[in-house]
């Protein structure tokens, strides 16, 4: 036995024993960044979502606080939400998975907008506008957006509106 140092066997044998305690803790240390970063993903499109009915619930509040000044409703579609106030129209769309909203002059007869401005609110994989209504009077505006396996659902009751 060498009592001066280490034999070349015991050196690589070392060797070795790290490089495998250095794989692993990288492998486990790369796991649990991409598994941070998934979640980090799932919460910015929740926000994301959120913000957008945040929005929506706005520009409905509004309309339903204007009602007595010239608010009504256009289109009342699964897919399309439009309606005016005073002399603007806002319109609210799910298509191509992206919420958009839509703000200028909607003409119902041409179904054309003019003087547009549009913003785009949030990405989505899926969205559907469903309206509650007792007899004619229209009483409450649900909308539900997903984004993968997320998904959030809001509720906006109007003052029954007649159609």
């Amino acid at each position: 036995m060498n009592t001066h140092g280490m034999s070349l066997l015991e050196v690589l044998i070392y060797l070795l024993i790290s490089m495998l305690i250095m794989t692993g803790t990288s492998r486990v240390l790369f796991n649990l960044y991409t598994s941070i970063q998934s979640h980090r993903g799932r919460q910015e499109s929740l926000i994301d979502l959120g913000c957008g009915l945040s929005y929506l619930t706005k520009d409905l509040k509004k309309a339903y606080q204007n009602e007595g000044e010239g608010c009504s409703f256009k289109v009342l579609e699964p897919k399309r939400l439009i309606f005016q106030i005073q002399d603007k129209d806002y319109g609210w769309l799910i298509k191509k998975n992206r919420l958009m909203r839509y703000q200028g002059q909607y003409s119902s007869t041409t179904d054309s907008w003019k003087h547009l401005s549009v913003s785009m609110i949030a990405s989505i994989t899926g969205g559907l506008f469903s309206y509650r209504r007792a007899g004619q009077m229209l009483i409450g505006i649900q909308c539900s957006l997903s984004y993968k396996a997320q998904q959030l659902t809001t509720f906006i009751a109007v003052k029954g509106y007649r159609e």
